[in-house]
């Protein structure tokens, strides 16, 4: 009879410390890739290479996928990069541009017991920097999702 009544209170408990520590993981993971996306732009981002299998024809999309390869839990991370400033030129970035990484992620949760509040949390991150050096010249504006 009295487990009964600690039963709930502690499960509330454990799944709650599990789902938050799940969640805690996917939001680091999230601003990891993204500040590892505009480092990727930062240094010499022309030498990152295309992946097997890859269609990527543009830097901009190999930077996209590098990006999620650097993340642990990816499967539907969606990565855009683009150009801050509003004289974008035709022949994509260059120095002195400011460029900003989005990462954007549903919350994958575990044990779905708390599935009514936590249902539509998109975890997000957004870093921006002003290129120092000459980037590749087919960086353009990109959205890539992770597989």
């Amino acid at each position: 009879m009295e487990f009964a009544l600690i039963a709930v209170p502690l499960f509330l408990i454990l799944f709650g410390t599990i789902e938050f520590g799940n969640a805690f993981f996917q939001l680091n993971d999230v601003r990891h890739g993204a500040r590892e996306g505009i480092r990727l732009i930062a240094v010499d981002s022309d030498k990152v290479p295309a992946y097997a299998g890859s269609d990527m024809n543009t830097n901009g999309k190999r930077l996209a996928q590098a990006t999620c390869e650097r993340m642990d839990s990816k499967k539907g991370v969606t990565v855009t990069i683009q150009l801050t400033d509003l004289d974008t030129p035709a022949n994509g970035f260059d120095i002195g541009d400011d460029v900003q990484v989005t990462t954007t992620k549903p919350l994958d949760q575990l044990t779905m017991m708390f599935d009514p509040i936590l249902r539509n949390v998109v975890l997000d991150e957004v870093v921006t920097t002003r290129l120092e050096q000459s980037p590749s010249p087919s960086i353009h504006n990109t959205t890539w999702t992770c597989k």
